[in-house]
């Protein structure tokens, strides 16, 4: 009598864990690699940055149609709103992460309009605020910011912008 030999079809226990191992290992490495916390905040940071363009164009705008003078609103909420009702905006920027505080505007004067407007934010990404070389500010709060008297966005390291504050780096 012959002796029928059996085919195995299929994996064994172990195999299956071994794939399963280095799938995991090599997902964990792309997961590192790719870090999405980063990219959602690099993201944030480009659309602040694109916000501010757009606001610092509305100031212009209204600063030359009232012959010179800044907005007199001295809040975020105030200056969208007010450049919106102007018409130099068509509908005020929000802030990425939906907390309605990443902005600030500062041209408020104690009597008549301001002198010098100011509008800030600050950037998340590690491109900014990371813990190495080539980060813009290492270990330090990075602001990109826009004030009438340099007439063009730039960022600052660890200092809350105002109208006197120097440019440290640019886009």
């Amino acid at each position: 009598m012959q002796k029928l030999k059996r085919i195995h079809s299929g994996f064994t226990l172990i195999e299956l864990l071994v794939v399963i191992a280095v799938m995991a290992i090599i997902a964990t490495a792309a997961l590192v690699a790719i870090n999405p916390i980063d990219k959602i905040r690099s993201g944030q940071d480009a659309k602040v940055q694109a916000d501010l363009s757009q606001v610092t164009s509305a100031i212009s705008a209204y600063e030359t149609a009232n012959n010179g003078t800044l907005p007199a609103w001295n809040n975020w909420a105030a200056i969208t709103g007010g450049l919106v009702t102007a018409g130099e905006l068509t509908a005020a920027p929000q802030d990425p992460d939906g907390a309605g505080a990443l902005y600030t505007y500062n041209g408020s004067t104690a009597v008549g309009p301001p002198a010098t407007a100011v509008i800030y934010s600050i950037l998340l990404s590690h491109k900014y605020t990371g813990t190495a070389a080539p980060s813009k500010c290492i270990n330090q709060t990075a602001y990109w910011f826009w004030n009438n008297s340099n007439g063009q966005a730039c960022g600052e390291c660890n200092v809350v912008p105002t109208a006197a504050t120097a440019c440290v780096w640019y886009p």
